[in-house]
């Protein structure tokens, strides 16, 4: 009986120990970086004075100069969706097809043609993927385009143009799902244990469920290293918004749709870890149990 409790003596010791070393550990490490979390404190605060200061010297050349940009850009806006059209079909019918031979082509053990071809449908979809986001970028623009040019007296160009947003945007959106189909469907052909078609609305889902484990740890690494950039993304909107709201009369909208955004994000990551961490706690419970 005393053996046990001289055991226990010595384990909770040991415990102190390791705790106090641990917490030694910890100031030495937050002493190393305070110095340089001060330093990169004290250059943002005295750039983002700089910026200010700067921003109102040279406001009204930046303004005329964003005010000739925008006129000029204007005239081009509404058509955009159809010349982001003409360019993703360029690239679909000269990569895409060639893609197709190569893998019909294949001799199955050549692992770099393989290789390669599944990069570039990979880039393909990152292509289709940033068109779905310009593609809305766009839309927006030709009838903010619509909005602001003055109309001739027929409306024949304010029809033309509002036409050319219509038109631009389906056609867009139909090539791009066209685009996602076939990538998808080859790389199926490339890997016949992946699963789902991109016309459903379960996707996603049935994909990643037929992904093995490496690739789903590729996804998951990907998906912080995306929350990290956009992080560090909205902190550089935040900074053009504020002086634009100082500078350019922005207001506060732009400033808060920025700050939503970084919420949002920041939210649903702090609520999804802790979730996957309580389900955790659960299984090693009932492991134990």
């Amino acid at each position: 009986m005393q053996a046990q409790e001289e055991k226990g003596v010595c384990g909770m010791r040991d415990e102190k120990v390791i705790e106090n070393t641990k917490v030694n550990e910890n100031r030495r490490e937050d002493k190393r970086f305070f110095k340089k979390f001060i330093i990169v404190l004290v250059l943002a605060t005295v750039g983002g004075g700089i910026v200010g200061a700067a921003s109102q010297v040279v406001a009204e050349g930046v303004a005329g100069a964003a005010d000739r940009l925008l006129s000029a850009f204007l005239l081009v806006a509404p058509f955009g969706n159809l010349i982001l059209t003409l360019l993703l079909l360029v690239w679909y019918i000269a990569v895409f097809g060639r893609l197709r031979k190569q893998f019909l082509a294949w001799d199955g053990e050549d692992e770099e043609t393989i290789e390669s071809i599944e990069g570039k449908l990979s880039a393909g979809m990152i292509l289709t993927s940033i068109a779905s986001i310009l593609s809305y970028f766009f839309m927006g623009a030709g009838f903010y385009a619509i909005a602001h040019l003055e109309m001739d007296p027929y409306r024949v160009m304010s029809l033309a143009r509002l036409a050319a947003v219509f038109g631009g945007l389906i056609c867009v959106m139909v090539l791009m799902t066209v685009m996602q189909k076939n990538i998808v469907n080859l790389i199926k052909e490339i890997n016949p244990e992946k699963q789902g078609s991109v016309y459903d609305t379960g996707f996603r889902k049935k994909w990643s469920a037929s992904c093995d484990e490496m690739e789903r740890m590729q996804t998951y690494e990907a998906g912080f290293y995306a929350y990290q950039v956009g992080a560090y993304t909205c902190i550089v909107l935040f900074m053009v918004c504020f002086v634009g709201m100082l500078t350019w009369d922005w207001g506060l909208l732009p400033l808060a749709m920025v700050l939503l955004v970084w919420l949002v994000q920041t939210v649903a990551y702090g609520m999804k870890c802790r979730k996957l961490s309580g389900h955790g706690k659960k299984h090693k419970k009932s492991y134990r149990a």
